[in-house]
């Protein structure tokens, strides 16, 4: 039973089917309070899907708020530097989108 490739995939909210599972999947981890457990299992999710080059390829539109949890769920990680490296690219992509905002104000905190 192969994967379909992510070319062929149905694509929600602007991203194939298989990024949009992961990074929905990898917020709701991060999001559970931590009697659950999951939050390691979610932050892995998160550097796995934004260290793929096809992730990158996809519409900044369509990836900023998975950008933004991330950068939450790095900081909830106490690991900061992850986080300034998601909010540069983020810049990179779209340096007055709202998520790229909200990411920035996160991060001023640190």
């Amino acid at each position: 039973n192969q994967p379909v490739p992510l070319q062929e995939q149905q694509r929600l909210q602007g991203l194939p089917e298989y990024q949009l599972a992961t990074a929905m999947a990898a917020t709701t981890f991060t999001s559970l309070p931590d009697m659950f457990n999951h939050f390691e299992r979610g932050y892995e999710l998160y550097l796995s899907l934004l260290d793929e080059p096809s992730f990158s390829q996809q519409p900044f539109a369509a990836t900023s708020w998975i950008y933004r949890y991330a950068i939450e769920a790095a900081l909830r990680a106490e690991d900061v530097q992850q986080a300034k490296t998601w909010l540069a690219q983020m810049e990179k992509l779209g340096d007055s989108n709202l998520e790229t905002q909200t990411a920035k104000a996160l991060l001023a905190k640190y």
